[in-house]
């Protein structure tokens, strides 16, 4: 019960730590995240509704993509100083 309890802690603070990334418009740390809450939803074996839950990072990359896109097509995407 307490490995369950420990991988759900850690999917919800990934998920979280994805959302908190994707509004601050740091897309790749988003990503990394979501991929990652992703791995740990497929490798544990517990957990219930696995399918539903990655669903639900599938829909979060795909927004997480248009976002990007969208920040690319503003111009906002590279300060000049930037390489």
């Amino acid at each position: 019960m307490n490995f369950k309890m420990d991988i759900t802690k850690q999917i919800q603070s990934l998920f979280n730590e994805a959302k908190v990334y994707q509004s601050q418009s740091l897309f790749a740390e988003a990503k990394e995240r979501y991929i990652e809450t992703a791995r740990l939803i497929k490798k544990s074996e517990r957990l219930k509704n696995k399918n539903r839950l990655i669903r639900i990072i599938s829909k979060k990359l795909k927004a997480l993509e248009n976002d990007a896109n969208s920040f690319e097509t503003l111009g906002w995407g590279h300060h000049p100083k930037c390489p």
